[in-house]
């Protein structure tokens, strides 16, 4: 899930995730899920969703395998992300 391929267990050459479609100024890896800020400011997360960490207002042990769009997030503007083991955080353009 982690990849961004729905296909895909590992990956040891860089490969583009094709599903984005934006271009990307920031990522952030964890342990097991991936999130990314586009040039546009949204929030792009998938991976593991064990501890709520891909924001999708929901915490349970499926995986997203593809990015997907941070509802909760939609309409702010964001130029920063970080991720560890059972979170994200991301940083707004108002600096929030």
């Amino acid at each position: 899930g982690q990849l961004g391929y729905t296909s895909v267990d590992s990956q040891p050459t860089p490969r583009r995730v094709s599903s984005l479609r934006n271009k990307i100024i920031a990522v952030a890896a964890a342990n097991k899920h991936t999130a990314v800020v586009s040039e546009s400011g949204e929030v792009f997360t998938w991976g593991c969703n064990k501890e709520g960490q891909l924001g999708y207002g929901t915490s349970n042990s499926a995986s997203n395998y593809v990015p997907r769009g941070v509802e909760y997030l939609k309409g702010k503007q964001f130029v920063s992300v970080s991720a560890a083991k059972y979170h994200t955080v991301v940083l707004g353009t108002d600096g929030e």
